[in-house]
Order: structure tokens, then sequence, then C-alpha cells
């Protein structure tokens, strides 16, 4: 797996199992990534729908991304890790 589809998984995960809604800067101090990187990332994974992005509003002043079930499994994902982020997160599998 290359760095960047280590990146892609370590953040589709860390969102899926915490849940809700995550900036860039919320999750780079999670994760202890770069910014930018997490930010490339994450932009990225909107685009190909591994992420939900949630534009700026009046309530959320920040860009925002999520998981949710019409997301696409990021490349090099297996089932096995699907399956403990969904159990770490009170799931059921």
């Amino acid at each position: 797996m290359s760095t960047e589809q280590g990146l892609t998984a370590r953040i589709f995960l860390h969102a899926l199992t915490e849940g809700g809604r995550w900036s860039v800067r919320e999750m780079t101090m999670d994760l202890r990534v770069d910014y930018q990187s997490a930010k490339d990332a994450m932009s990225s994974m909107s685009e190909t729908g591994s992420l939900i992005r949630h534009e700026k509003s009046d309530e959320a002043k920040t860009l925002t991304y999520s998981v949710t079930e019409r997301c696409r499994l990021p490349s090099g994902l297996t089932l096995m890790e699907v399956t403990r982020a969904l159990r770490k997160a009170g799931e059921t599998v």
C-alpha cells in the first residue's frame, strides 16, 4: 500500500470508527499527520466518494467531512479492517 493509500485508509477508518463530521485540523490532530497531506487526501477522498464533504454554513464555519453509508471504500482497505472499525464504533456486523 502506498503512503497516500495508507493515509487515505487511516482517515477513512478513523472517521468511520469515531463517527461525526471532521475538519482537516481535527483529523490532523487525531492522526498526527501533516495538515497539507490530510487536506489533499480528504479533498481527493470526497471527489472519489470515500468521504462526504459538508460545505461551510452559518452554523458550521469550517468545511467538514464524514463517512456515511453511501461512501465507497478506499482502495487497499480490507474487509477485516472495515469490520474491526465498525465493531469498535459499536455497530453490528
